[in-house]
This record gives C-alpha cells, structure tokens and sequence, in this order.
C-alpha cells in the first residue's frame, strides 16, 4: 500500500510538473493558446513515454476566478498494447486546473483550488505477464525507497470527474471492470505522513468479475468516502461512510490495514431495511446454488462485521446479524408457503471454510394458511449443496393442512388445531 502510495506521488508530481510549465510558459510568453499549446506539446515528451496529443492550451480567468488557470482541450495518452481492447489509454474532453503558486513557490505547499476533468476515457490493461499500458510515465517506479515527497503539504481543495467512462482488464487475475459516466468529487490534503481524503461519487454502471465469476453487472453505486490513511502504519480509518449499491444503502466504520501482504479488515456496519431478493440478485449465481428450488422475500435490516485477514490463501469472516419482516418462503419439495416471517437470524460467513458457513435462528415466527410455526435452532452448510438443519419447532398446526401430505388413496379429513412442539434435524 505504501509503494503504490509512492508512486501515486511519483507521477502526481509528473502530472503537477506539466502543469507548472504551462504556467512558467504562461509567464514567459505572449498569452495565446496557439504558442501555449505548441511549447506544452513538446515538454510533455519529456515525461511521458508514449503517444501523446493535446488539443489546445489557454489561460482561464473565469472559471477558475479569482485564480488564474489553465485549460487542455483533447487531451490523449495513445499505448498499442496486445489484448487491450483500445490503442487509447486516456482522454480528457477538457481539464481545468488552477494552482496557488505563491503558496508553493514560499512554502513549498501544494495548494490546487481546482482540477476538473471532463468527458474523460480511461482504458488501462495488464497483460498476462504483467506488463502494464498505463506504465508511461518517464520515471523510475521500480524503487522507490528512495522517493521523497517534493511538498510540506498537498491540498487538493477541488478535483472533480464529469462523465468518466474506466474500463481496466487485469489478465494476470482475470479481471475484468468497467464504470461508466461517472461523476466524482476529491477533497485531498496530505501533511505529516497523514492523509485525510473526502470523496463523493456515483455511477448508474459498475461492472466487475474475477475469474469468471460475475460478481456485479450494471450496478448503481453512490458513495459518499470520509477517510482517514496512517502512511507510517498504512492503516486507513472509515468514519461514517455511506454506500448506496442498488438501492441499499450501508454505513461502514472500521480500519483497513496492510501488513506486509496481508491486508487486516476490521469493518463494522449496518443497512436500513432492504429485499431480500434485492440482496440475493447481488450474490453470484455460484454462491447461491443451494438456493434452488426456493423463493424467499421480505425486509430486512442488519447490523455486521467483516473481520480477519484477506490474501491470496484467506478472507475474512463475515458475520450479520438480520432482523426480517413481512418475510415469505416457499420451497419446490414442500407443500407449504410460509408467509408473514418475522425474526432474527446470526449469519456468518466462512469462505476459508465453507462448511463452517451457518445461520443461527433467533425465534423466527411464520405462518401458512392459519397454522403459525415458531422456529430456533442451526442451518449449517449454507455454502453447500445439501444444508442441514437442526432447529426447536413450537406449532399451532390447522389440521386440515395436513392433507396435501396423506397419500392420494387414503380418504381422510381433518379438523380443528394441534399445539405442540418437537426437533427438526
């Protein structure tokens, strides 16, 4: 986490040493974008290693009022790569941006009021061999132990995306990704190994897979991203953050931290009442097989935690605590549809381990027809093909719903009610 921090740096600093000599040409030249724009073209080769096209380069006084900024039209960042599905890496419809060069040229601080894309296309490909299309910049991010931030404090007041369209093919994991028109706004300030961040954004479609496994299509996400990172520690701490994924919304608290190649997850958080079908049309189809068969729906609101430690070999362990109302279940091999369930139920969620994977009932009450069935008990192996359940059953039993169970020749009826209880395994 620490190195890609670096090389965030790296090739920030890159893209803010751009932007420096659009303002240092700005100050030595007559102001016309035809000679801006000519000198800007031939410095960035300097930094950047592939293909690069910029449309036109001008000062801006009112949209960046009361600084003076500047303003590229068409930028585009060309890399052919084998297997990437496009030869353009990057393109910028526009990019406004505005410094404070007092502050930077006295103190050292990186203070930009504003950096605003828009119409922005982003391509980025890693081949199966781990070679990168994005890798352009003309600077050495191999090592970089010896980096050293350029700047006291950084403060991005203000970077905004207007309509980015990402799409990222990783073939060393079988990723794929893809975000389209996405809008986002950045607030960014680092100082003393801290970095405090707030970012706003949403999308109508997010796609992602790894491995063939499709885990969401066409998703619509809002996030609203308070954060705090520990550079020293590489710890990121989540305060009240808020993600809305199809309309479910959560609101997660919790640290993230990276050690050595472990990353340690220690997330709390809790939603307002949603589908449950809602929520199992998000679950991968090859997680929920044993689910066949069944239909369930209702509301339900959790509270939970993702703890433990995620790499290649581990994930950490879910555990949700869900309380249901105005639940309905019915199941292809059963005669009888429940209706009206209310209740809690504990679920947790061991993907190390996925016969230890089980949900704990906490009086879960229904009712079918006019009997009511009051349940508590183990569903283990709910990863699994063939679930075992192992529950206290208390009932209040309408006898003639017992027919649909007698044998098609046997002519027996029934009447009024049975009380009882009994253990379902």
């Amino acid at each position: 986490m620490k190195k890609g921090l670096k090389i965030f740096l790296i090739s920030f600093s890159v893209f803010i040493g751009i932007l420096l000599i659009s303002f240092g040409v700005v100050m030595l030249t007559v102001f016309t974008p035809e000679r801006l724009t000519k000198i800007v073209r031939s410095q960035t080769t300097k930094y950047i290693n592939c293909k690069t096209e910029i449309g036109e380069v001008e000062l801006t006084f009112f949209s960046t009022f009361p600084d003076v900024g500047i303003e590229i039209t068409g930028l585009t960042l060309i890399n052919p790569k084998n297997g990437a599905c496009n030869d353009t890496l990057l393109h910028a419809g526009k990019g406004i941006a505005s410094l404070d060069i007092k502050a930077l040229w006295k103190n050292d601080d990186l203070i930009i009021h504003k950096l605003i894309f828009e119409d922005v296309f982003v391509n980025a490909f890693t081949d199966k061999s781990g070679i990168s299309n994005y890798d352009v910049f003309i600077t050495d991010t191999t090592d970089t132990s010896s980096f050293v931030n350029p700047f006291k404090k950084i403060d991005l007041r203000e970077i905004r995306l207007k309509n980015a369209n990402i799409s990222y093919v990783d073939e060393t994991s079988d990723m794929h990704a893809t975000v389209s028109n996405l809008y986002s706004d950045l607030k960014f300030q680092l100082q003393n190994e801290k970095i405090v961040l707030l970012l706003n954004a949403k999308t109508p479609s997010v796609s992602y897979s790894m491995d063939s496994i499709q885990y969401c299509s066409n998703a619509d996400i809002k996030l609203n991203l308070p954060l705090e990172y520990n550079t020293d520690k590489e710890e990121i701490k989540l305060s009240s953050a808020k993600l809305e994924f199809n309309g479910l919304n959560a609101n997660i608290d919790g640290t993230i931290t990276q050690n050595g190649e472990n990353t340690i997850t220690d997330i709390a958080f809790n939603t307002a009442s949603y589908s449950v079908k809602t929520l199992i049309d998000m679950i991968p189809a090859v997680y929920t097989t044993a689910l066949d068969g069944m239909n369930v729906n209702g509301f339900v609101s959790s509270t939970g935690t993702v703890k433990g430690i995620y790499n290649e070999n581990n994930m950490p362990l879910i555990d949700v605590l869900a309380t249901m109302d105005k639940g309905t279940f019915e199941y292809s091999s059963l005669p009888y549809k429940l209706h009206d369930i209310t209740g809690g139920a504990d679920v947790k969620i061991d993907l190390n381990n996925e016969a230890e994977s089980k949900i704990i009932l906490k009086k879960v009450v229904a009712k079918t027809g006019q009997s009511e069935l009051e349940a508590s008990g183990l569903i283990n192996y709910i990863l699994l093909d063939d679930m075992l359940f192992d529950l206290d059953v208390k009932m209040n039993f309408h006898l003639p719903e017992l027919e649909p169970m007698m044998p098609d020749d046997m002519n027996i009826g029934f009447e009024g009610f049975a009380r009882g209880g009994g253990h379902v395994r």
